[in-house]
């Protein structure tokens, strides 16, 4: 006779795996092992489009609801998916873990987005082992972008329906990337933060020493994709953080419009972009100095699945 029992929830392996990785490392060894590959799809430039955040929500909209199609019924539900490996909106969309109470594990992607005079290279990062999915989720993201992403017109709302879909789409490769150099720590950090950074709860402008924390996290929770569990004295870390000078007058505050549209919801967030930058002892600066680097990867603070929080590190 046939076994016709329900699998094992196959989901609950990957919480298993997120919640007790094999490794525990420094973040200079994990930076050193870091792994991640960058799905990149170009397609024309429109003569008209939305702003980038506009377009980078809704791209990660469209290939939400792009994933849904190959989803299993538990997972389109918000559920544990069942299948063998788990369907890739469970891996993507899903919270996995909640790593303390009111924080959650992050999603394993950034979106990106790179506009040029004739193309838009828009760049999914995937990070450590959610890489397995990258094939799948290439797919989902070209035919995302080439039927599904409306590109004109202000996120005003939700409701887009009936306007023109789609871009053309020229290209895709992926790169992977193993492993960060780290040079050594400058006297003086300089960041852009090219994308709006959220700025609810604690404002940044007044408290610049969250930014790091909120980066120590985030960190943190995306080594667990790598494998790893960071090995660090978090509280001296909050103390170098306190140690450093700001300045945050090239800071700007604003607010981002986000809408969904599976949801039929808008929201308004806070945020800031511009300048910071910091110094301060070199023991204070060598300690978050790997943060910083990863976070250029990563992004930092919320949204980052919808591109926020993106910045680069300039020279001091």
């Amino acid at each position: 006779m046939t076994d016709t029992a329900p699998p094992e929830n196959i989901s609950s392996r990957l919480v298993e795996r997120l919640a007790n990785p094999v490794h525990v490392a420094p973040v200079v060894d994990a930076a050193a092992q870091w792994f991640f590959q960058d799905i990149v799809v170009r397609v024309k430039r429109p003569a008209a489009h939305a702003e980038t955040l506009v377009l980078l929500n809704r791209i990660r909209g469209a290939l939400g609801t792009a994933l849904m199609r190959s989803a299993s019924p538990a997972a389109k539900n918000g559920q544990p998916c069942p299948y063998d490996p788990p369907c890739t909106l469970d891996v993507f969309y899903r919270t996995q873990l909640e790593t303390a109470p009111g924080f959650n594990l992050p999603r394993p992607f950034v979106l990106q987005c790179d506009l040029a005079r004739r193309r838009i290279d828009v760049r999914l990062r995937v990070f450590g082992f959610a890489t397995d999915w990258t094939m799948a989720l290439r797919d989902a993201l070209v035919a995302s972008l080439a039927h599904d992403v409306v590109f004109l017109g202000r996120d005003e709302g939700v409701d887009v329906r009936g306007t023109k879909a789609g871009f053309e789409v020229e290209g895709s490769h992926i790169e992977t990337v193993h492993g960060l150099t780290l040079a050594d720590p400058p006297p003086r950090i300089c960041l852009t933060i090219k994308t709006a950074l959220d700025n609810a709860g604690t404002s940044l402008v007044d408290t610049p020493a969250s930014f790091i924390a909120r980066l120590n996290r985030r960190i943190e929770g995306l080594a667990r994709w790598q494998d790893m569990a960071l090995q660090a004295d978090w509280g001296a870390l909050r103390q170098a953080a306190e140690a450093l000078t700001f300045d945050t007058d090239g800071l700007e505050q604003d607010t981002v419009h986000r809408g969904s549209r599976r949801q039929e919801t808008a929201f308004e967030n806070p945020s800031v972009f511009g300048d910071l930058v910091f110094t301060g002892p070199a023991v204070a600066v060598g300690a978050v100095w790997p943060f910083v680097v990863l976070g250029e990867i990563t992004h930092a603070g919320r949204g980052a699945t919808a591109g926020l929080g993106r910045y680069s590190l300039d020279e001091a």
